[in-house]
């Protein structure tokens, strides 16, 4: 048995010691900020929802505005309570505080819809949204474009941003927690996944056409409406005639064997038979009957050349695979874990966003276009310069630098300086990312670009003006309370 002297021991303790931290010194050089990876090429507009109420559930309880978890608070049972005023007050204010968490969690199932449909529409997008394209799935290309023989259908993702800021005001918040969703993606509500985008531009000239061929399309039925009568009259015509042959000729006076034609009266011609002669000269007895034609000289409208349409090979539709709604909840109850794990490994990490912090309010942000809409969100044009600000230090806190930003250099030496482990968190502005497999967050990420504009036509001032980011706050607030 080979005994090692103490002092190597402790020159190699301190070398692995000096090792790891240098390991975790470079990987917070590239984010401090806690990552939760999603095992998903895009992130829906239901998964971001989910995780922005389970986060709005952890901060509420990490930063003592409430005395247990959301999901204790709804358990608690009223029966064993007395019903003094501050059991009373107390019931009041956690009703209060649950039923406007429930109204925010319902809101925000369709505020990231709305806010997907707005980033889908925007030309332009500034590098804190970092707009990209990925290819769609090999399942999703078969009814897309095609162009040289290669497949040009993409999806647009974006960058987006929920703050949630506890204090009295949003002016005068005390804790800042910021959510960034790298991989949302941007996708009109409503429309089908497998059905290529139309352009506004290309949707007229088809409403155009297809306003033509109606009109064509209603011409030819008026025509053949006009034949059918037409064939109809000629038919009850014949009908007419052929029942008045069938009847018994009429005998004729000597007065009424003349017939008249004009003003003078000649005797009828000499024949052997007077129903003959007066069959032929009756306009009933003889109607006048068209000549029928053959069946060549009409042709069928459908083999017209000026109605003709090219005929194309029938494409596949082959649509999204059905997902059921057990699936989808099992989906979003994983999420809620893995962002309640990513937290509980920040919080030993020495990345704590608990703070005993006396119960105040809660106010509710979210980043968006200028075109962004939604009932219960309120445009705060004048809060957007210092929510800036607290966004640029979030994307420096994550290891992201954008070039209206900060320098790189500067920006590495700020994060050179990270916390150690067990150390409390001291920055203002907190947060966590939710990212899926293709993004950069927590990797060494430059950004070079300013904005990312849609390949197409240039849009005009007013298309620029409703692509500018805001800030928006929820139109309500929650109010927290110790007394429980």
């Amino acid at each position: 048995m080979n005994i090692i002297p103490s002092s190597r021991l402790a020159v190699a303790t301190s070398s692995a010691t000096r090792n790891d931290d240098a390991a975790r010194g470079a990987r917070q050089c590239h984010s401090k900020v806690p990552v939760v990876k999603l095992d998903v090429d895009t992130i829906s507009d239901m998964m971001a929802s989910s995780l922005a109420s389970s986060l709005l559930a952890h901060v509420l309880f990490l930063k003592n505005q409430i005395p247990l978890p959301v999901l204790q608070l709804a358990k608690l049972s009223n029966t064993k309570r007395n019903n003094n005023a501050t059991d009373t007050r107390a019931t009041k204010q956690r009703t209060e505080l649950l039923a406007t968490y429930d109204t925010l969690a319902s809101h925000l199932n369709t505020t990231f819809t709305s806010l997907s449909t707005a980033f889908a529409r925007c030309k332009r997008l500034d590098a804190s949204s970092q707009a990209s394209y990925q290819p769609t799935a090999p399942s999703e290309q078969d009814n897309s474009d095609e162009e040289d023989g290669a497949s040009v259908s993409r999806r647009k993702i974006v960058r987006a941003y929920v703050a949630i800021l506890v204090g009295p005001s949003i002016g005068s918040a005390r804790s800042k927690v910021l959510l960034g969703v790298d991989g949302l993606e941007a996708r009109i509500w409503g429309e089908r996944k497998d059905v290529p985008r139309v352009d506004a531009d290309e949707r007229e000239v088809d409403d155009n056409e297809e306003d033509e061929v109606e009109e064509s399309e209603e011409e030819e039925s008026e025509e053949e409406d006009s034949e059918e009568s037409e064939d109809n009259e000629e038919s009850a015509e014949q009908e007419e005639g052929e029942e008045f042959d069938e009847q018994e000729p009429l005998e004729l006076s000597d007065e009424e064997e003349y017939v008249f034609d004009g003003d003078e009266a000649t005797p009828p011609p000499s024949s052997p038979s007077l129903s003959s002669n007066s069959s032929s000269s009756s306009p009933l007895s003889s109607p006048h009957i068209s000549p029928k034609l053959s069946p060549t000289s009409i042709s069928p409208l459908k083999s017209s050349p000026t109605h003709s349409q090219p005929q194309t090979s029938p494409t596949k539709a082959t649509s999204p695979p059905y997902i059921s709604h057990a699936q989808q909840q099992k989906t979003l109850l994983n999420a809620e874990r893995l962002l309640s794990r990513t937290l509980a490994l920040a919080d030993a990490d020495g990345y704590c966003l608990a703070s005993d912090m006396t119960p105040t309010q809660t106010h509710v942000l979210i980043r968006a276009p200028r075109r962004f809409s939604h009932p219960a969100w309120i445009p705060r044009q004048n809060v957007t310069a210092s929510m800036e600000k607290v966004l640029e230090e979030f994307l420096e806190e994550s290891g992201i630098t954008l070039r209206s930003t900060l320098p790189a250099d500067r920006s590495c030496q700020n994060k050179g300086n990270g916390r150690k482990a067990g150390q409390k968190n001291t920055k203002k502005v907190e947060g966590v990312w939710v990212v899926g497999r293709e993004s950069r967050i927590g990797k060494d990420d430059t950004d070079d670009t300013d904005t990312v504009e849609d390949e197409g036509k240039e849009p005009d001032d007013e298309q620029y003006e409703n692509d500018d980011i805001i800030w928006w706050s929820w139109d309500g607030k929650l109010v927290g309370f110790s007394d429980w």
